[in-house]
């Protein structure tokens, strides 16, 4: 169930659009296992992912007394971080109004693919049967490392900061923890799958630019054999001008 969490900042509209883009093959997955897939935060890909700026780790150093300090702030603004990556599990979103074309491109592999829109407030309600999990839900920062302070004293902290050149992503994520890789497992999960109401989730789906007609049709039949009454729609991207 969600639970709020200072460390997450809301949006400032909470009936805004988010998105999330996918293969057609993810979509079935996300039908078949009525579930969002949430993944370890060490393995998205972005070395930086949950690690302090370098910028905070120096002022730091700056006022430690001896080597001995050194080290007990190295330990905290890098191995903790670098610990607890393992036990933190995302699942993200694209927040804006206007359907994006970049993210079509970063995150889909063909025109068979759809996008998810949703609001902060769906991703809310449909974790609202869910009591496996206390899910926290925020908005992602965008900063430049070298430059650029993360406040620490919450472990959640460096999970909500990425780098500047990522500010395109304009990024809501939705988190988890397991602690069972500081509990000593051995084989930490590489994701979790996190139960959801899908009815409660979509607003609507909108197929990918150049889509061909058969592909909306399977779509519409895919979703009314998982008992989901939601609009499909072709992508803004798909529009042309006006012709004399």
């Amino acid at each position: 169930m969600y639970q709020e969490h200072p460390s997450f900042e809301t949006p400032e509209n909470k009936n805004g659009k988010i998105w999330r883009f996918m293969d057609f093959t993810k979509f079935v997955d996300i039908l078949v296992s009525r579930s969002l897939y949430f993944c370890r935060s060490d393995l998205l890909g972005d070395p930086f992912e949950g690690t302090y700026s370098q910028f905070t780790i120096d002022e730091f150093l700056k006022q430690a007394k001896n080597k001995d300090e050194q080290d007990r702030i190295r330990g905290f603004f890098i191995k903790q971080p670098t610990e607890w990556r393992k036990t933190s599990f995302l699942n993200c979103w694209y927040m804006d109004d206007i359907e994006p074309a970049g993210m079509w491109k970063s995150y889909t592999t063909s025109n068979q693919a759809i996008a998810i829109q949703s609001t902060f407030e769906k991703l809310v309600k449909s974790f609202e049967e869910n009591n496996v999990y206390r899910l926290f839900i925020g908005k992602v920062k965008y900063i430049d490392y070298k430059k650029d302070s993360i406040p620490w004293g919450n472990a959640f902290n460096p999970l909500l900061y990425k780098r500047h050149n990522f500010k395109h992503e304009s990024e809501l994520r939705a988190a988890v923890v397991d602690f069972g890789f500081l509990e000593g497992d051995k084989n930490p999960r590489v994701g979790h799958r996190v139960e959801t109401n899908l009815n409660k989730l979509i607003e609507e789906i909108r197929i990918a630019p150049t889509a061909p007609d058969w592909f909306k049709n399977i779509v519409q039949t895919i979703i009314e054999k998982f008992d989901l009454d939601k609009p499909i729609t072709n992508s803004e991207l798909d529009e042309r001008p006006p012709v004399s």
